[in-house]
């Protein structure tokens, strides 16, 4: 019997491999030992390589994203080395794309699996890993026939992790920077019936927080709407968190009336605005106006018992630096609980990478392929918004300096400007590395003010009093916010 080892390479440890668990679901009736093992990129590389050949597996299969290309390049010489006669297997995003460049580049590649892989893989396997030629690309059927992915011995290791599921695969949209645009993603659902079993399983062992994967869940509202509603009338006191990626422009009365009604933190939606700015909208093709995304993304913050975030993607098209403070201002000013400033990554497979050349994008070479600079952005602009994005992860999306910012966003005409101002003076010592240690960061501001506004010193430290008061558990204030009365 030949041993399978499907080996994922995880950004954190709260995350696990869907694909992973898929493919060997889907060929578990073959008869090989197709099993799992995973990992986190921060672990020791010569670790990660020596757990993967201590398990003398005849043929590896290493599932390829943005977040482990780089670790993987160093991983596959290394395995062959050792073990020279194990087959090794590609799959996963980074590799469906250009396949032929990862060949040329590695010959110990046996095989890549391109596109959503399950149907590719049990073909390779069937084979007994022995198929002519080395890009495998195969059609899946329909999603619906594609297996539930865990049995009952995941959910013990995958306690503590998020559990990842999806109800349909394909997006309706075409957004220009997304793979999930690309027209071979086709739109696919589940039944209803076949979704509400699956979910039983997963929540009888009441993980923390399900993830539904969907690109955009609430695309169908005969379907979004009965998976909602069975969750609210079944399992509004489980205590778990629902996490959806949602499209605002598709919601309507019917759903905020049912909105109203969700127990406090039992949904958590993931809300893409990436720009306020018309002319980009059209371009990157997301086709509803800012407007009446705008008008919906208030009405679930000020419903209060949904948890939102909210993106925008610096490095759009048309999107100069005055576009962009706009948008940044008026999507921070929706005073969402979390709001990500993510940075534009030029994906191999979409459109905005077939139109580089077009927008004057530069971008780095190596994953995750940030964008450097293009028509609109110079590269210093790039660099001070990358800043600015780890500030407001570190000082907002923490929710431990609420009282401080409130009054640093006094000082100033914008919150973009408070952030620009914040990510000049750390610039000079910037290493790139993002901090949470409320300490840390504490400290950043106040140097920032004795700064930029001196006499409002005893305010700040007033205010950071009061946040430490609000987040810790801690019967002691900070050496730096400590003063005599204070003890």
């Amino acid at each position: 019997m030949k041993k399978i080892l499907l080996a994922g390479i995880n950004a954190r440890f709260s995350h696990a491999n869907l694909a992973l668990y898929y493919l060997r679901t889907y060929t578990q009736d073959l008869g090989f030992d197709v099993y799992i093992k995973e990992f986190i990129i921060n672990q020791d590389l010569d670790e990660i390589i020596d757990s993967i050949i201590n398990e003398n597996p005849d043929c590896i299969c290493l599932s390829v994203y943005i977040w482990n290309t780089e670790l993987i390049k160093s991983i596959i010489p290394k395995i062959k080395s050792k073990k020279g006669n194990c087959k090794i297997i590609l799959g996963g995003p980074e590799v469906s794309y250009d396949p032929q460049r990862w060949l040329d580049d590695f010959q110990e590649i046996n095989y890549i699996i391109t596109g959503p892989g399950e149907e590719g893989f049990r073909r390779l396997v069937e084979s007994g890993i022995s198929l002519e030629g080395k890009i495998i690309e195969s059609k899946n059927p329909h999603f619906s026939e594609i297996p539930f992915p865990y049995n009952n011995d995941d959910f013990q290791y995958l306690k503590g992790k998020n559990i990842y599921y999806e109800t349909g695969r394909g997006c309706p949209y075409s957004c220009t920077y997304c793979i999930s645009s690309r027209i071979d993603q086709k739109l696919e659902f589940k039944n209803i019936e076949q979704v509400k079993k699956e979910l039983d399983i997963i929540i009888r062992h009441y993980p923390k927080i399900i993830k539904f994967v969907d690109r955009t869940f609430n695309a169908k509202k005969s379907h979004y709407r009965q998976i909602w509603e069975y969750l609210v009338s079944d399992y509004s006191n489980s205590g778990i968190r629902f996490h959806f990626e949602i499209y605002p422009g598709l919601l309507e009365k019917k759903d905020f009336d049912f909105f109203i009604t969700c127990p406090e933190d039992l949904f958590q939606f993931e809300v893409g605005i990436q720009s306020t700015h018309d002319k980009t909208l059209k371009a990157i093709k997301r086709k509803c106006p800012w407007e009446s995304i705008e008008a919906n993304v208030k009405k679930l913050i000020e419903l209060k018992n949904i948890h939102i975030h909210v993106d925008l993607i610096t490095g759009l098209p048309y999107e100069d630096i005055i576009h962009l403070k706009d948008s940044f201002n008026r999507i921070y000013l929706l005073k969402a609980e979390h709001f990500q400033l993510g940075i534009l990554k030029v994906l191999k497979g979409t459109e905005i990478y077939d139109q580089a050349a077009e927008y004057e994008i530069t971008y780095s070479l190596k994953a995750p392929y940030t964008i450097e600079s293009n028509k609109w952005l110079s590269k210093n602009q790039v660099k001070k918004l990358i800043v600015i994005a780890q500030l407001i992860d570190t000082i907002y999306n923490t929710h431990k300096f609420s009282r401080t910012l409130e009054l640093l966003i006094n000082l100033y005409k914008s919150p973009y400007d408070l952030y620009n101002d914040l990510a000049d003076f750390i610039i000079s010592d910037y290493s790139g590395k993002r901090s949470k240690v409320w300490e840390e960061n504490a400290q950043r501001i106040l140097s920032f003010i004795k700064s930029k506004f001196p006499k409002q010193e005893t305010s700040i430290l007033n205010c950071l009093r009061q946040d430490w008061d609000g987040h810790s558990k801690q019967d002691f204030y900070p050496k730096i916010i400590r003063t005599e009365e204070s003890k």
